[in-house]
């Protein structure tokens, strides 16, 4: 590599812009990771140089030709997503040639320009959410919150609640998602802005005193080990007196229900709608849409909300038909 460093210190920038469009072409196309051919080994000792390149518009080059590329050398990519913002922001804006794990692993040593240009992305997936969580500043966890197109995970959340709680503009922006652990609603309903908890109470359906719902919090996990080996009838009488005692939230029938219990949300909504469990069923088939949104009408489920479920229902429908 040293020689080929030496051989490009001399050449104009021009050339050097040139090359960056040659290993393009040669990574879009022909490298792979095991390949020892000598080319092979050229051309990659030509990107190196170029991402150490002197000149930042040589750098930046290189970084916009490759963005593109799905197979890259990793040390090269992370080279590449270490630089400066300007050479940086736009190759991770568009990059696909981390994995999941690889782009967390690397999250904790990027700058916070990098790591804020990650958490805009749509397709971030959920170890390097975590690592943006806990890694990030600010400004990364505000983009995260607002981000629509991911989905948080109960680590993330609790981690950026854990390091944020003083700062009401990013719990604010927080509260707007419909994502959240039951928990963490409660935990920080009292700490956003009376816009944010106008409309976090109605995402999640909380209904009464806020001091004495939180005290009747259930987790997830605690509800699908009540209901574990339930038949449909015990997990409606489990439903039921949840329900009496102010523990029964929209959100976490959806969420139990992705975990496999169905049979809870079948309960729920027939409780908050009025209806029997045969009803609910016979409209949870879908057969009527006009039917299903009066249902989620009748139970006081948000439109938002309705969103969610509507997906939960149609995947249960499809592994049972």
């Amino acid at each position: 590599m040293k020689q080929t460093c030496n051989a490009l210190a001399n050449i104009s920038t021009g050339t050097k812009l040139d090359l960056a469009v040659c290993a393009q072409q040669f990574f879009d196309t022909e490298w792979q990771p095991d390949n020892k051919d000598k080319d092979a080994g050229f051309i990659e000792d030509v990107a190196w140089s170029l991402a150490r390149d002197d000149k930042v518009a040589v750098r930046e080059e290189l970084a916009k030709k490759l963005s593109g590329c799905q197979k890259l050398p990793l040390e090269l990519a992370e080279e590449l997503a270490s630089d400066v913002e300007s050479v940086a922001t736009p190759f991770l804006a568009e990059t696909d040639a981390f994995t999941d794990k690889q782009m967390a692993n690397l999250v904790p040593f990027l700058k916070q320009h990098a790591i804020s240009t990650l958490a805009k992305r749509p397709d971030i997936k959920s170890q390097t959410i975590y690592a943006i969580a806990v890694a990030g500043g600010p400004q990364s966890a505000i983009l995260l919150a607002v981000n629509k197109f991911i989905v948080m995970g109960e680590n993330a959340v609790r981690k950026i609640v854990e390091r944020f709680r003083d700062n009401q503009y990013l719990l604010n922006m927080l509260a707007l998602r419909l994502d959240l652990p039951i928990d963490v609603v409660h935990e920080i309903i009292d700490l956003v802005s009376s816009f944010a908890r106008h409309k976090i109470t109605e995402n999640y359906a909380i209904k009464g005193n806020i001091v004495a719902v939180k005290m009747n919090v259930r987790g997830t996990d605690w509800i699908l080990n009540q209901v574990e080996n339930a038949d449909p009838s015990q997990v409606h009488s489990i439903a039921i007196n949840m329900r009496q005692r102010g523990e029964l939230y929209h959100l976490q029938a959806v969420k139990v229900a992705e975990q496999g219990c169905f049979a809870f949300l079948e309960s729920m909504l027939a409780l908050e709608a009025g209806e029997t469990l045969g009803y609910v069923r016979e409209i949870l088939t879908l057969r009527d849409t006009r039917e299903f949104v009066n249902l989620l009408q009748r139970a006081g489920v948000n439109k938002n909300l309705g969103t969610m479920l509507l997906q939960v229902v149609k995947q249960h429908n499809s592994a049972t038909t």
